[in-house]
């Protein structure tokens, strides 16, 4: 449903515009998905300087030739040249596997758009308190104690995308995701830098080949949920590059790659909560198409703007969406925790399984041959790796609820 009401089809469009180009494209995927290389430090300094960059290198991997099996499904019914574009995910899982399974590929995608909102929030707060922190360890000292709470940040972070998605046809504005796609890049190329300096200030390279470390002061218990937490987990590594003060100085330089850090959450959040107003406020209008309350909205006279028409349902769902991903980030702010969980719901059901499932069904590949057990090998695999790291992620919120 656009922003003057009129509803679409949820699925396929063959007139439906597509303003998108290349750059754009670019740009909201690293407005996506480049924050995640806040977390990496913390993970790799967890499984060592071995099994962490093969773990990287094999993740990539397999998210590369899951990619491939998944751009075979964009047209249909051949891969080159077949008439119809599944231009949405589900639209091709839809196609290839059936309505049931894209129906759970939407819930699937839904949720971890609504996590990526909440992990937004979360991020945000964090570096905002890191700015403040940076600033006070600068004038009273490394060691001084510079604690403040999260919570009113995230408050005001919420606040902001309140304003922000009422704004109209906002998630047609490319300029967002551009100016939040630079300043991702910005400050994973400062964390870059000044991690190289900080290896060349200590004059070696710190962590360990085994990673882990356990000690005999752990329960058995403890010892296996360390082991899980490994993927989603850090040890002595901060769980945030740029605000967990892995280092200290230059401190307006940190500030400055905080700052970038706000302004890409800002965008990120914009690029996946308007996937949920889109099918939530298409299926509603949908349902009751003859409500002009919902479809028409009304007019009010706003000071200095004059006359305005206001959407009621759009005002009241999404302040209520702003409002529930703000209190679930104040009640579970355990950064590294969060995104494992996110992560865990990500990896095998969109990365591996539907892009193999969907193969399988495109290429009629027989049971049991061998091409047909090395990707249900693949698929199985990496389901153990995302109930592995959801395990350990859900246990860390859970200590942490109770500590």
């Amino acid at each position: 449903m656009d922003d003057n009401g009129n509803h679409h089809h949820l699925h396929y469009n063959a007139s439906e515009d597509k303003a998108g180009t290349l750059w754009t494209a670019v740009a909201n995927i690293l407005t996506a998905l480049i924050g995640a290389v806040l977390f990496v430090p913390w993970g790799v300094a967890q499984l060592g300087w071995i099994a962490g960059p093969v773990a990287m290198i094999m993740f990539a991997l397999v998210s590369w030739y899951s990619a491939l099996l998944l751009v075979d499904c964009y047209r249909s019914p051949d891969p080159i040249s077949g008439p119809i574009r599944n231009c949405r995910y589900r639209d091709a899982v839809q196609v290839n596997l059936g309505e049931r399974y894209a129906r759970l590929c939407a819930l699937v995608q839904y949720i971890i758009f609504y996590g990526v909102c909440v992990s937004s929030t979360l991020t945000a707060a964090i570096s905002v308190r890191a700015i403040r922190q940076s600033n006070c360890y600068h004038k009273k000292g490394h060691e001084s104690l510079c604690h403040f709470p999260e919570s009113i940040y995230m408050i005001l972070y919420g606040a902001i995308q309140v304003i922000l998605c009422q704004i109209p046809n906002f998630h047609k504005i490319w300029a967002l995701s551009i100016v939040a796609a630079t300043m991702s890049t910005t400050y994973a190329t400062l964390g870059f830098c000044i991690s190289i300096a900080k290896v060349i200030e200590n004059g070696k390279i710190l962590g360990s080949l085994g990673g882990i470390t356990t000690t005999t002061s752990l329960t058995q218990a403890q010892k296996v949920w360390q082991i899980l937490q490994g993927l989603a987990f850090g040890e002595n590594t901060p769980g945030n590059l740029l605000a967990g003060f892995g280092f200290y100085e230059p401190y307006w330089l940190i500030d400055f790659a905080n700052a970038c850090i706000v302004v890409n959450m800002v965008g990120s959040y914009q690029v996946f909560c308007q996937q949920i107003f889109a099918f939530i406020e298409g299926w509603i209008s949908h349902k009751w198409p003859s409500n002009k309350l919902i479809n028409k909205g009304i007019q009010i006279r706003v000071p200095l703007c004059g006359l305005c028409r206001v959407n009621i349902l759009r005002v009241c769902w999404r302040i209520a969406f702003v409002v529930s991903t703000t209190y679930i980030a104040i009640l579970f702010p355990l950064f590294n925790a969060v995104l494992g969980i996110l992560g865990a719901v990500n990896f095998w059901p969109l990365v591996v399984y539907f892009p193999v499932e969907m193969h399988i069904v495109r290429n009629k590949i027989p049971r049991w041959t061998l091409k047909w057990s090395l990707l249900q090998t693949l698929s199985f695999i990496s389901f153990l790796v995302s109930v592995v790291t959801a395990a350990g992620s859900i246990e860390g919120l859970v200590k942490d609820k109770i500590t």
